[in-house]
């Protein structure tokens, strides 16, 4: 999916990708915590064109694409530091899914009792990307 310039079409100019994305069909995975779905990837908006719906409207797009193939979840991945698109994600109505498995968690419980600089990695490592998910 992509987004083009309007505004240049109609000024006769050559049309300019402002946005895009990609849309990938994936099974269930983690048990019921990620059921079948569509899982939204690489979205990009053209700097000059950020904060202007063009994010929106991608997005938008993918959740209209996933229910007309018979998805009733879209899931994405975003880097944890990038708080602008996790606000826009959470705007659209997505959700933090965790992901970590039990054992994980329970490691990382244990990081507040003191326990080895190893566990203090896995954490810093499983928060470095947010999995989010919508009901469509």
């Amino acid at each position: 999916m992509h987004y083009v310039d309007g505004a240049k079409r109609a000024q006769g100019s050559k049309l300019e990708v402002v946005g895009t994305c990609d849309c990938v069909e994936r099974e269930a995975s983690l048990g019921p915590t990620l059921p079948r779905r569509l899982l939204l990837r690489n979205l990009w908006t053209a700097p000059e064109h950020r904060r202007r719906g063009v994010g929106s409207g991608l997005v938008q797009d993918a959740c209209r694409l996933a229910r007309s193939r018979g998805h009733t979840f879209v899931s994405l991945e975003v880097e944890a530091k990038n708080e602008g698109a996790a606000a826009l994600y959470e705007r659209l109505g997505f959700r933090d899914v965790d992901t970590s498995p039990k054992w994980v968690r329970a490691g990382l419980d244990l990081l507040g009792a003191g326990q080895p600089a190893a566990l203090a990695g896995m954490k810093k490592a499983l928060s470095v990307m947010r999995v989010m998910v919508k009901e469509v």
